[in-house]
């Protein structure tokens, strides 16, 4: 039976790296989802600094401690990353790490390739002569875009044990290209660190909000298919989705004076509920209202029309006009002299996966709902 991960509102990183994949060893990959404002970033900084300071030794850089390597999109999202962390761990609330709070740290640029993270006690009553503490580095922020390169520094990596991509789903969409095969290569280069060609001690945390079950991570372990609105967590060979909802957390936000004064707003309905779009019976209906016929789109040897209501909502049924000039191909398969493959359809594509973000997306029934599932991945 799987317990909750959830203690007061905060995560229980302890027993979420415990948790077991489909080949009952530890998972190498955890994705995890929740709601907002449930402390993910904070407490994992916690723990993950955590898991390197208390190994410190004021003389040396200490071999069996366990650095971090946080990963951003791009390098320029790793500049000055220390204020980020330091600004996490003054946040933290566990008694575990309230001795974090006097650390200090520093970043120190590497050629815009990676960033070093270094740490160091805080000392202010120094004796006349004496010197403060030597920096140690505990860990490093490296950017997706960098992959290529980071690939010739795995040998600076070789104490690394945590990876970290936190906001794994970007709310903007706005994904690296290939995103998830510079992932890969940033573990493998980490993971062959130290004389090996693959260490076993490597973890990979991918944390984010709720945002949409459309990034590619999802679709490169093909969880999309499997979710159900019951799910809380997913199991797959060497990897891990584990599923909560803080209804604390929910609470609290819906009781706030700032956020109750967007009540109404679709992102506060998503920030405190727990649900992506993919329930089974959500945006399900039966529309009788005028529209604009868009497009229709063939898939698998099936006719999909996609239409924009005058309520200003997308809507896929299969009731499709044939007199319509604009016929899209999803894929090849379906590709003759009479279509269009739809990865042209850019401005379409664009249309519909934002409707779909905000909720303003309804479909005929569940096989239409998932042919747009299939269609927006293109």
């Amino acid at each position: 039976m799987f317990n909750c991960l959830l203690q007061n509102g905060r995560i229980n990183v302890d027993k979420l790296l415990s948790l077991r994949s489909n080949n009952k060893k530890l998972a190498f990959i955890i994705m995890f989802t929740c709601n907002r404002s449930t402390g993910k970033t904070t407490t994992l900084t916690g723990y993950t600094v955590h898991d390197f300071a208390r190994r410190y030794d004021p003389d040396e850089q200490p071999e069996n401690g366990k650095q971090f390597l946080y990963l951003v999109r791009r390098i320029k999202d790793a500049k000055n990353f220390h204020l980020q962390i330091q600004q996490s761990i003054q946040d933290l609330e566990e008694p575990q790490y309230q001795y974090l709070k006097h650390f200090e740290f520093q970043s120190i640029n590497r050629n815009d390739v990676y960033s070093e993270i270094q740490c160091r006690p805080i000392v202010t009553d120094l004796e006349k002569g004496e010197k403060k503490p030597k920096w140690n580095t505990c860990g490093f922020v490296a950017a997706l875009a960098n992959a290529g390169a980071i690939r010739n520094k795995s040998a600076v990596f070789h104490q690394v044990q945590t990876i970290w991509l936190d906001e794994f789903m970007e709310e903007n969409n706005n994904y690296v290209a290939n995103e998830v095969n510079n992932l890969v290569s940033i573990i493998t280069s980490v993971a062959r660190g130290g004389g090996k060609s693959s260490r076993d001690d490597v973890r990979v945390l991918l944390t984010g909000n709720m945002v949409s079950v459309l990034n590619p991570y999802y679709d490169h372990f093909e969880v999309i298919d499997r979710l159900k609105p019951e799910t809380k967590i997913l199991r797959g060979d060497n990897w891990i989705l584990v599923q909560e909802f803080s209804e604390k957390i929910a609470d609290e936000l819906k009781n706030s004076g700032v956020t109750a004064s967007f009540a109404e707003t679709d992102y506060f309905k998503f920030s405190t509920t727990n649900a992506y779009l993919r329930d089974d019976t959500s945006f399900i209906d039966k529309s009788n209202e005028k529209y604009n016929y868009l497009a229709t789109v063939i898939y698998n040897k099936q006719y999909f029309a996609i239409k924009r209501l005058e309520s200003g909502f997308y809507y896929c049924d299969r009731h499709v006009d044939p007199s319509f000039p604009s016929v899209y191909a999803l894929d090849v398969g379906d590709h003759n002299g009479n279509t269009r493959l739809f990865s042209n359809a850019v401005y379409l594509k664009t249309s519909l996966r934002q409707a779909f973000e905000i909720g303003k997306f309804r479909f005929q029934d569940i096989k239409c709902k998932g042919f747009i599932f299939k269609l927006l991945k293109y």
